[in-house]
């Protein structure tokens, strides 16, 4: 007559990021938290030979019903000292690699 019911959440896949364009393997991702841009794209298989390094592009919700877009340069992340370009990832951003 009165059930008792505990509910135990044992992982969560609602994370999700999207990677377009010059990878190999374009589509969405699921994430956990602290992955980065590097991450994402070798989730994705890298970037495909002519994708242009320089102009990668996260489109990131602003919070205000609109969308930011930050800049990504992979040859500055992956320099000496470069690891601040590399920044974290949040659920719905989506990487253009053109």
């Amino acid at each position: 007559p009165s059930p008792q019911v505990s509910v135990i959440v044992a992982a969560v896949h609602s994370f999700k990021v999207s990677v377009l364009g010059e990878v190999g393997f374009p589509g969405r991702h699921e994430i956990r938290s602290g992955t980065t841009v590097l991450d994402a794209l070798a989730m994705s298989g890298g970037l495909r030979e002519f994708a242009s390094r320089g102009r990668i592009v996260v489109m990131r919700q602003d919070g205000k019903g609109g969308k930011k877009r930050l800049p990504f340069n992979y040859d500055h992340a992956i320099t000496e000292g470069g690891e601040s370009e590399n920044f974290s990832l949040r659920p719905g951003d989506i990487v253009v690699v053109p």
